[in-house]
């Protein structure tokens, strides 16, 4: 709001972003730098039209699609892991699937939901949760991290000092347990 506001009141602004919807959002002209040289230039007629994935294109070098073929096999296969509607107490009706070699990528700020996504599919949430988890197709609900283990997942959680290892106890019991 800010940036906008003082580029309505004529200011001049140098605009740095990765983020391609800030840009396309924005600004009025945009220039692509890779290793310093001019990869492409967008005009003010150009800029109103043009898609994120011309964007990722300049930087690249190559189109998106390129980059990320369309991978028809992991489609077909079924979800390994399927989330209907599931809500906690900080989580509200999340839908998600993921297929055989896809890797899913959790985004936001921290304390928006993804650390209790993760709890929750190990089994660390307290309180009440609802909804469907699927895991291999059968229904899934863990109450314990030994649950979640025994079904094959794994948890990293973000401070590792402090939940992801018991400091007072040695080496070997920290990797095997």
């Amino acid at each position: 709001q800010i940036v906008r506001k003082l580029r309505d009141q004529g200011v001049t602004i140098l605009f740095v972003s990765h983020r391609m919807y800030e840009i396309t959002q924005l600004c009025n002209q945009a220039l692509v730098l890779k290793d310093g040289v001019i990869m492409a230039q967008f005009g003010e007629e150009e800029i109103a039209s043009i898609t994120q994935a011309k964007l990722v294109e300049a930087m690249v070098g190559k189109t998106v699609s390129a980059m990320y073929p369309e991978k028809s096999h992991m489609h077909a296969a079924g979800a390994l892991l399927q989330i209907e509607d599931l809500s906690t107490n900080l989580l509200k009706h999340v839908h998600m699937a993921v297929r055989p070699g896809e890797i899913v990528g959790l985004g936001g700020l921290r304390g928006h939901g993804q650390e209790e996504l993760l709890r929750t599919l190990f089994g660390m949430s307290s309180g009440r949760i609802s909804g469907q988890i699927l895991l291999d197709q059968k229904p899934y609900m863990p109450r314990s991290p030994r649950q979640a283990v025994a079904r094959g997942l794994a948890y990293v959680p973000p401070d590792r000092k402090t939940e992801g290892i018991a400091q007072r106890l040695d080496v070997e019991i920290n990797l095997t347990s």
